[in-house]
């Protein structure tokens, strides 16, 4: 199970309507949006608990996603600089 934070580049938000949360990465120019994928997932204790460290298994959690994706997501979100691995 791999741990994670925000990359001290990147900022994220909560969208108003909740839908998800918005991420910037600084270092890559880049934006992404994770859709939250549960009607009753508190999205403000997701986006506070992204400046914290968090699992693979969190992730996979607040978006309902296959091991498949996870995998595929959490290459993709170290690689343009949106999350750091904390050991």
């Amino acid at each position: 199970m791999n741990k994670y934070r925000l990359h001290p580049k990147a900022s994220n938000a909560v969208m108003d309507d909740e839908s998800g949360i918005a991420l910037y990465s600084e270092c890559s120019g880049r934006s992404a949006f994770l859709k939250n994928q549960h009607q009753k997932l508190a999205i403000e204790m997701v986006s506070n608990k992204l400046l914290d460290t968090f699992s693979s298994i969190d992730m996979q959690s607040w978006l309902n996603i296959d091991n498949e994706e996870l995998y595929k997501l959490e290459n993709w979100l170290v690689e343009n600089k949106f999350i750091v691995k904390h050991s």
